[in-house]
């Protein structure tokens, strides 16, 4: 006699992660600082700008991105109050959040010339 089994794999999906993020502009020109970011999956994305001991001084929405779309945000040099922040190195804080869970964070150095 003949049996034949069938047996069903969880889809393998990359893990949750930034997979470009890069900042242009932050002149003295404009002052808007254009970010963007990549994701290897799709998830809600939020973006802050902090001091360098991490408190935040401006959160940005990022919205949703699907796994290997380019998407951007624009920081304006400004904090939340809406005042300019002087010239300086803040940080770059970058969080996403899949459907299942699933977090990533990626912090980085960001110059603001003002």
């Amino acid at each position: 006699s003949r049996s034949l089994t069938l047996r069903a794999a969880a889809e393998r999906r990359a893990p949750l992660a930034f997979a470009r993020v890069r900042a242009q502009g932050g002149g003295r020109a404009s002052g808007a600082t254009r970010i963007e970011y990549a994701l290897t999956a799709p998830a809600t994305v939020a973006a802050e700008i902090a001091t360098l001991s991490g408190r935040t001084l401006r959160r940005l929405e990022g919205g949703r991105a699907t796994a290997g779309q380019s998407r951007s945000v624009v920081w304006d040099g400004r904090g939340d109050d809406g005042a300019p922040l002087p010239a300086g190195t803040y940080l770059l804080i970058l969080s996403a959040r899949a459907d299942d869970g699933a977090t990533t964070r990626q912090i980085r150095p960001l110059q603001n010339l003002r």
